[in-house]
């Protein structure tokens, strides 16, 4: 059987990220673009029609607020960099974007979490629901590229089964064949294009010249323009330049979707959705994390090179080294410069051959370095001349350790290990004498031999490097490096690790441990990457999140099925540092981010529970595992006329969206500026304001003379830019961009000042300057005129998703009142959402409270799949079992309740307890598909009394009442687990950590009083 990729239509993260940005446009009605034609051109909207930017806050507004945990209670104002700078209408020098607005709208997913796959669903929702066929992904990358085109042409079978079109189609846009723009905007289906950021960048790329590949007066962009393409910046956080966002407004888009997982402080505008780290670990949906640092190694502790300190005008360096003075050796500071001998300033034998190449200074997130003429290089966290390759050495064989151990755990369940390897120069792998690939070449044939339960391999064949191309010169594109690569061998693994993913995690491929510089930074990974070795110098804690990012994906097997059970989703960082200098760093990264850290990554060795196998073998727990395996068969009795009236309740009392118009206004003005300058202090300038406008002239009926002249004084020192002296939201701020003061002096006998923009100002000569602006007043929203709008096939939609026949939606809809019936004509796309989301939650409430067990149909398997006899739980929280009663060591929790729950309720209880455990996440009771699968909590084994135990199952909330719960489907999991148990006869309950007999049955409280939920007690 081929390796083939499976995916699921059903993941709850990915369809929220989805539905995040859908819920945005809720209202718009697809028949604006149906049949439209503008001279050849099939846009995504007619060049008359807009989308209103107070009906989208409105709509952004709503979406925020359905995470209110997660947004703030007002939306971000769509404004200045969000929708686009109104600017003055020319960009990269002299190409025009006609000063073009553009809403963007973020989401936020850690890395892999299926950021790709749902952009791609998203554009695929959008297709059908609104007609929208016109996308551009803009990425950072070629890495970037490739695995988008990957992830399109791996996806395309599920999502032509998922949503029946087969037309969606991507094109690789390239300066060299630019007939393709042409097929881009006049093709009638859906179709994608990606472009790297360089493609278009700069007003000298073919994209911008008139070139006789394209027919008529167009030029290249100009067809893209016209298309109004929906836009998505894949990394946004590399596209944050003033250019890159000029760049993004020539494309003219109807607006911009940003997917991200490292994003910027600041650039996130208008979220949408956020998927946070934290969320992330807790859902399980990435690999969890252990750290081994390696930094000091036996006889070696003392530092022999340290960079202290580099210096600008001169360039130089001081470092920390040993000097030998007559034969003795200290640590002494020295400063280098470029041309210096290491060896003749510290006559230790130790440095010959080391002379200074060059130094440089800090930049962004690269360190400092100095470079010395043998190759060698040392930024200003490295450490030690002599133990760097000893270090290296060290690393490289933990990590090859490690891919041993794992490869032999998971051969059994189909899954190949790989390993990555991030170097600090391309020349120590690929170059002479080629130290790291040396180092690994060596320790893997020491270690091999020892590894006797997979195939014997050469070292040679097992590892290959990838480091891309640097750009060819007056190429527009870099996307085929395959046609730029040297050798062979090069383009064999430019297809290996970029394009042929299915191939490097077979078996049959020898391959499994990559090598990488800075290309796979972002935009690359695989699902089985379990081991990432950091051999470089990680200065920037988003530097390691990026890294660790490449193997944070659920790994998959050689059917390309994600296999579930313990210890398989971990990915060890061998780091080239202290563990705890490591975790402190990546921890503050996540920090800053202000959402909430993960837990801290775990040491290998602190990261194990050990099952207690006294307990596990005996008779209570095994007895209990008897009862709990079992499968049972399940029946509903669904009662169509109790279902109908529920549903026609629920659909009178729901909120169906209307269209809705706005009416906006605007007053078009002119307004003149006057800057005087009063006086000079010392190096800061006084300066006088005077601002009118036409108002007052020009319509003084309107009463705004007072509104219309104004006078401010600002004090501006050097170096300062005026528009920061005005408030954020002030028209100024604009008007007075890039006036940065930049010289004070005196000119025959009168104070003077220049700013950047080459204006002088003095005293007796002012400057003034006139802009036009558009003073606009509150928008009117009125109730758009009702008219005759094409229906969807909203039963048959409505059928595909609860999986209920047409003739009773058919009912359903009949006995609808008139009134709700007709706001089906108002909006018929908002008003079929609503149905079909509301039939979904009545349908799922009626099986809840019906489902009927019984019958045994199967087990589930022997208790060892389900319990290891050691655990591995990086990245989740143990604690110590104070009892002796738990079935492992340590006990996991996830949360605050379950920590209370195990330290106060069952702790305090432990004497009358046989044995507790916390159920694997692999264990979930097969409920109705319309319910979803559930993972209860806790399973307890209680004595109550000397030859009788009670079998308990609970589940661990913040509050017994059912009512408070937050998501309306944990009360339905709940409700048709509470129908399971009780056909397995055994005792199940919610409770708190707080709750004071937990071991009480539902309904029974401590007094043996009713419950909260009713029912008997016992």
């Amino acid at each position: 059987m081929a390796f083939e990729f499976k995916f699921s239509a059903d993941q709850p993260h990915q369809k929220a990220a989805v539905d995040g940005v859908l819920e945005l446009f809720e209202g718009f009605s697809a028949s604006h673009v149906e049949g439209t034609i503008l001279d050849e051109v099939f846009p995504n909207l007619p060049d008359a029609e807009m989308l209103d930017e107070e009906w989208l806050a409105e709509n952004l507004g709503f979406v925020q607020g359905q995470h209110n945990t997660q947004y703030p209670a007002a939306p971000v104002p769509m404004r200045g960099l969000e929708m686009g700078a109104e600017a003055d209408g020319m960009m990269l020098d002299g190409v025009s974007n006609d000063s073009h607005r553009a809403p963007h709208f973020t989401v936020e997913m850690e890395t892999g979490t299926g950021k790709t796959y749902v952009y791609f669903r998203s554009m695929h929702e959008l297709y059908r629901r609104h007609g929208f066929r016109k996308f551009i992904i803009v990425v950072p990358s070629v890495a970037i590229m490739e695995g988008v085109k990957k992830s399109f042409e791996i996806t395309r079978k599920h999502f032509e089964e998922l949503y029946g079109v087969t037309n969606f189609r991507l094109i690789e846009y390239d300066g060299a064949r630019l007939g393709q723009l042409r097929n881009f905007a006049q093709s009638q289906t859906p179709v994608v294009m990606v472009m790297t950021m360089q493609s278009f960048n700069t007003a000298n790329r073919n994209f911008y010249k008139p070139t006789e590949k394209l027919a008529g007066a167009r030029l290249p962009y100009q067809w893209v323009q016209e298309t109004r393409p929906i836009v998505i910046l894949d990394e946004p956080q590399n596209m944050g330049s003033e250019k890159a966002r000029e760049a993004i407004r020539t494309l003219k888009p109807l607006f911009v979707l940003r997917y991200s997982a490292t994003h910027c402080p600041g650039e996130t505008p208008n979220t949408v959705y956020r998927l946070t780290p934290l969320e992330a670990f807790r859902q399980g949906l990435v690999k969890q994390i252990e750290v081994v640092g390696i930094s000091d190694l036996s006889g070696l502790n003392v530092p022999q090179f340290r960079i202290e300190e580099i210096t600008r005008n001169p360039i130089t360096a001081k470092v920390k080294t040993l000097v030998m003075q007559d034969g003795v050796s200290t640590e002494q500071l020295v400063t280098l410069k470029s041309g210096d001998d290491l060896f003749r300033k510290t006559k230790n034998p130790d440095h010959q051959g080391f002379v200074v190449e060059s130094i440089g200074v800090a930049k962004d997130d690269l360190p400092g370095f100095v470079r010395f003429e043998n190759g060698e290089e040392f930024g200003t966290g490295d450490e030690v001349i002599g133990s760097r390759t000893e270090i290296w050495r060290a690393q490289i064989r933990e990590t090859i350790q490690t891919h041993f151990e794992r490869q032999r755990q998971l051969r059994a369940k189909g899954v190949k290990v790989l390993s990555l390897f991030f170097i600090d120069r391309v020349a120590n792998y690929q170059g002479q004498p080629g130290t790291i690939r040396k180092l690994f070449e060596e320790e893997y044939a020491k270690l091999q031999p020892l590894h006797t339960d997979g195939p014997v391999l050469d070292a040679r064949d097992v590892h290959r490097g990838y480091f891309a191309s640097k750009k060819v010169k007056d190429r527009e594109v870099v996307s085929d490096e395959l046609q730029k690569a040297d050798s062979d061998e090069a383009k064999e693994t430019f297809k290996l690790i970029m394009r042929e993913k299915e191939r490097l995690l077979s078996f049959e491929e020898p391959v499994s441990f990559i090598f990488a510089h800075s290309a796979l930074k972002e935009g690359w990974d695989n699902p089985n990457v379990f081991q990432i070795c950091t051999l470089n110098q990680t200065v920037s804690s988003t530097k390691k999140r990026q890294e660790i990012g490449r193997g944070l994906r659920l790994c998959v097997d050689q059917d390309g099925n994600r296999p579930e059970g313990f210890n398989l989703n971990i990915l060890t960082v061998i780091a080239n540092e202290s563990y705890e200098s490591y975790v402190a760093n990546l921890q503050q990264n996540y920090a800053d981010d202000g959402e909430g850290a993960p837990p801290p990554p775990k040491k290998p060795s602190q990261a194990v529970a050990r099952r207690r196998d006294e307990l596990f073998q005996g008779e209570a727990f095994q007895a209990f595992w008897q009862k709990l395996c079992k499968r049972l068969a399940y029946r509903i009795e669904v009662d169509t006329d109790v279902l109908v009236d529920e549903a026609v309740a629920a659909l009178k009392t729901a909120k169906f969206p209307q269209p809705v118009m706005t009416v906006s206004r605007g007053q078009f003005i002119v307004r003149q500026y006057e800057v005087r300058l009063e006086k000079v202090i010392g190096e800061a300038a006084v300066l006088q304001i005077h601002t009118r406008d036409s108002r007052a002239e020009s319509q003084p009926s309107l009463g705004l003379t007072s509104a219309s002249t104004s006078q401010q004084q600002v004090v501006l020192h050097e170096k300062q830019d005026l528009s920061t002296k005005f408030p954020v939201g002030d028209a100024r701020r604009q008007h007075f961009r890039k006036w940065k003061l930049q010289r004070v002096w005196e000119q025959y006998g009168e104070a003077r000042i220049k700013f950047d923009n080459e204006v002088e100002v003095s005293p007796s000569e002012p400057y003034r300057f006139e802009v036009q602006v558009t003073l606009a007043k509150a928008p009117v929203t009125v109730l758009a005129e009702a008219h005759a709008q094409p229906i969807p096939d909203f039963i048959g939609r409505a059928a595909g998703e609860t999986d209920l026949t047409r003739a009773t939606l058919i009912r359903i809809f009949q006995s609808l009142p008139d009134d709700v019936k007709e706001k089906l004509l108002i909006n018929p796309e908002g008003w079929t959402n609503v149905f079909v989301a509301t039939l979904h939650d009545v349908l799922a409430d009626h099986v809840a409270r019906r489902v009927e067990y019984f019958g045994e149909t199967s087990d589930i398997g022997p208790a060892e799949e389900f319990f290891g006899a050691e655990v591995k739980q990086p990245q989740r929280e143990l604690i110590e079992d104070q009892t002796g009663k738990a079935l492992y060591d340590r006990v996991q929790i996830d949360s605050d309740v379950e920590r209370t729950f195990v330290e106060q309720s069952l702790r305090s209880d432990g004497d009358h307890i046989a044995v507790y455990f916390k159920f694997p996440p692999k264990f979930k009771l097969g409920l109705p598909r319309v319910i979803g699968n559930y993972n209860p909590d806790w399973g307890v084994v209680r004595l109550a009394g000397e030859h009788t135990r009670v079998e308990l199952v609970r589940e661990t909330k913040g509050s017994e009442n059912e009512a408070t719960l937050r998501f309306a489907s944990e009360k339905r999991k709940i409700l048709a687990a509470r129908r399971y148990f009780k056909a397995l006869g055994i005792d199940y309950r919610v409770v708190t950590g707080e709750t004071e007999r937990y071991w009480d049955a539902e309904g029974t409280s401590a007094t043996g009083a009713p419950g909260l939920f009713g029912g008997a007690g016992g």
